[in-house]
């Protein structure tokens, strides 16, 4: 269970997200939606651990995910918007899918031991 209790961020003593609270339970799916300005980007980078917030908190299993972001950010996975904040992330979403469904044209377990050394080499693919 992922919990939002009071997550606040603020950029110089201006609140660009404020007080938000929520609750995703196991098996659900959660959409976040909000004009263009109103925070959305923020409280997802401060969701997976990229940007800190001023105040509140977030639980995962009802542990705050600071006390072990690295075994947070194992059992998350995060394609940023637009890709300006990693440029090759769909590049190589596309190669990776492209191998899952044509294994041998792909290069084989060559490439499955490139993949593998690329995840284990960013904690699990969470760079």
């Amino acid at each position: 269970m992922l919990e939002i209790k009071g997550l606040t961020k603020r950029y110089h003593r201006v609140p660009v997200v404020d007080c938000v609270s929520f609750r995703i339970d196991p098996g659900e799916v959660c959409g976040y939606l909000g004009p263009n300005g109103s925070g959305k980007t923020t409280t997802v980078k401060m969701l997976t651990g990229l940007l800190d917030p001023s105040d509140g908190a977030i639980l995962f299993n009802g542990q705050d995910i600071r006390s072990n972001l690295i075994g947070y950010r194992k059992r998350l996975g995060y394609v940023p918007e637009g890709g300006h904040e990693a440029p090759n992330v769909a590049a190589s979403l596309t190669r990776n899918v492209h191998y899952l469904r044509h294994p041998r044209a792909s290069g084989g377990p060559a490439h499955l031991n490139t993949l593998d050394s690329r995840f284990r080499r960013n904690d699990g693919g969470f760079g």
